[in-house]
């Protein structure tokens, strides 16, 4: 991959399960590395993201596989 895949703080909060507060203070305390868009907007790599996640996930986890759209109380089919 050429170019870094970046996402906003919203996907951030989605991957991760973190406030937005949570993220802007790991990014100011140089744990989550960030990058200013148009000098103002946080973007992240998302493969520090995912890192961030599996962190703090037991390792059989992939925070990617989560579906947040799926049905409480409904099995995901094999």
């Amino acid at each position: 991959m050429n170019t870094r895949d970046l996402i906003d703080v919203n996907e951030a909060v989605r991957l991760t399960g973190l406030e937005k507060a949570t993220l802007y203070k790991l990014a100011r305390q140089g744990r989550l590395r960030s990058f200013k868009v148009l000098g103002r907007a946080l973007r992240f790599e998302r493969l520090e993201v995912v890192a961030l996640v599996q962190e703090r996930l037991p390792q059989h986890v992939n925070p990617e596989d989560h579906n947040t759209d799926r049905q409480p109380g409904r099995e995901r089919s094999r």
